[in-house]
């Protein structure tokens, strides 16, 4: 709604809508009204001694209606192809636009993630060091190293300032992408991309389960080929193409014109008394036939025919790389689900150890050192589990753009009807296997 790039690409898809527009219109009826004066160099009677002048004036008002015009047919024609073109161009730069704009809200989601699992690490590790001193103030425990422990705490402040920096930058990032100031009070909606509370649903481990990966593949190959803008556009640049040498094929073809109209022709001649006036009401029709268009008529419609080549191999090109990378994002994206399954059993049983540990290292039964590895070990596993959520995300946005979704709303219309698809695609598949 704001951003400059695309309501510039918008304007620019209105301009071209409106140029097939224009020339759609020379189909329609032209009134036009013409007033004249002439004068005519007359020669005189063989008996007469010299030349004298005759003239006229008059006016005009006319009615054309183009009957059958193959050029401007045809100019209509590719005129309106060009503008479906400009509306693949724009759909393919809102789709691009969707993905970066979800792409940096993303990284700003995991970005805030990671500085709050820093946050809550260094926040444990202060209330454990604190026992730790009290215990060896008391002499009950082992001897701490305050100096290295907070060193250890300083680096970690540090790793929270980077983090606060990162989430600055992409605070302006997505600014930018948005194309709008942030208001004081903007907050991360947490619910579009779910971190902390990251659950697999039914339909995840349905759809990317060993027994159904091959038949889902196949379903986004076909989405992307039906959806996806850039094979669209590739498609309707063809159109266009084939459209402009159909227009150059019919060169010889006539160009016919109904008219009718009213006029009104006043002659004074100089050697005349009385002017003569004539006026009345007329009926007409008129062809022109082109009899030779040169050889520029000739090279042209060679080069339309190499153009309409070329675009076919183009076409074919874009139907591969769509294909390509759609099986390729696929396939990123079931990684990226088997990595998050391992990432959140690994992030499970660090958190049971550690919480076993702490209590164990409050009755005792566990040295500091213990303690402080088993610290380590949780906190590399939550920042890995935000890391592989965060590639789950990213893969699943990247098969968006893939197919040419841009970006699908999870739980949305769009999202609902493309998982009912899916559905239906599965069953399909599966009704067919028992077959």
């Amino acid at each position: 709604r704001v951003n400059p790039g695309a309501l510039a690409d918008r304007e620019a898809l209105e301009v071209a809508r409106k140029r097939a527009g224009e020339f759609r219109s020379v189909f329609l009826p032209r009134l036009s009204a013409d007033a004249y004066v002439r004068g005519y160099d007359v020669d005189p009677p063989v008996n007469a001694l010299r030349r004298f002048t005759q003239g006229s004036s008059g006016f005009d008002v006319s009615l054309e209606q183009t009957v059958f015009d193959w050029g401007k047919f045809k100019e209509s024609s590719v005129a309106s192809r060009e503008a479906d073109v400009f509306a693949q161009d724009y759909e393919v730069m809102l789709s691009q636009f969707k993905f970066t704009t979800a792409q940096t809200y993303l990284a700003l989601a995991a970005a805030l993630e990671r500085k709050e699992a820093l946050a809550k690490h260094r926040e444990l590790l202060q209330r454990i060091l604190q026992v730790a001193l009290a215990r060896h103030l008391m002499e009950e425990g082992e001897r701490v190293d305050v100096v290295r422990w907070e060193s250890r705490k300083d680096r970690m402040t540090a790793e929270l300032i980077a983090a606060r920096e990162d989430i600055a930058g992409l605070r302006v990032a997505l600014l930018q992408a948005l194309g709008r100031p942030f208001p004081e009070d903007f907050v991360i909606d947490r619910g579009v991309f779910p971190f902390g509370d990251f659950k697999w649903s039914g339909s995840e481990t349905k759809y990317f389960g060993a027994e159904s990966r091959e038949v889902a593949e196949e379903f986004w190959v076909e989405e992307a080929l039906s959806a996806n803008p850039a094979l669209a556009r590739a498609n309707s640049e063809l159109a266009a193409a084939r459209a402009e040498q159909s227009a150059g094929s019919g060169w010889f073809l006539p160009r016919i014109v109904a008219e009718g109209g009213y006029f009104n022709d006043e002659q004074f001649p100089t050697q005349a008394p009385v002017a003569v006036d004539e006026d009345g009401w007329y009926v007409g029709a008129r062809a022109s036939i082109p009899l030779f268009d040169g050889a520029r008529g000739i090279k042209k419609r060679t080069r339309l025919k190499a153009r309409v080549s070329e675009l076919e191999y183009r076409r074919d090109e874009a139907t591969l790389a769509v294909v390509s990378d759609v099986r390729r994002a696929f396939h990123a994206l079931v990684g990226a689900y088997d990595r998050t399954l391992f990432s959140s059993r690994v992030r499970r049983f660090a958190r049971e150890a550690l919480e076993e540990t702490r209590k164990r290292y409050e009755l005792g039964e566990v040295s500091f050192s213990e303690m402080e590895s088993e610290l380590d070990n949780t906190l590399r596993a939550e920042l890995e589990m935000v890391e592989a959520v965060y590639d789950y995300y990213l893969a699943q946005l990247n098969l968006w753009r893939a197919v040419g979704y841009g970006y699908l709303e999870t739980y949305g219309a769009e999202w609902k009807d493309v998982v009912g698809r899916l559905q239906s695609y599965l069953a399909a598949a599966n009704e067919s296997d028992d077959n």
